[in-house]
């Protein structure tokens, strides 16, 4: 026998683009984010939203987390910029700023 399940079987295209037209760009998400994609693949074949939620919000600790950790190993040294006085009237110049008055 397969033991592959075909997964379009499963899909109920109705309760697809509600779930779909409850998002502003919905279709466009679903397609590009995978993460979208499957939590509404997930709410489409009928997981409880409690426990979509309490997934995202795991990993969501997970990630703050390792990155968390990643800031405590990071011993480079903080890059200060320093801009000169010509720099600084380019920049002013650029964006439009007025010059103080001494």
């Amino acid at each position: 026998m397969n033991a592959i399940k075909n997964k379009s079987a499963d899909i109920d295209y109705s309760n697809l683009e509600m779930l779909l037209g409850s998002f502003d760009d919905g279709a466009k998400r679903f397609r590009e984010s995978a993460i979208f994609h499957n939590v509404i693949s997930e709410l489409n074949a009928g997981a409880h939203p409690l426990s979509v939620i309490d997934r995202l919000l795991l990993n969501m600790e997970e990630l703050a987390k390792a990155y968390s950790e990643y800031i405590k190993g990071d011993t480079r040294p903080p890059v200060v910029v320093v801009l000169d006085e010509n720099k600084i009237e380019q920049l002013r110049l650029q964006y439009g700023e007025k010059k103080p008055n001494p």
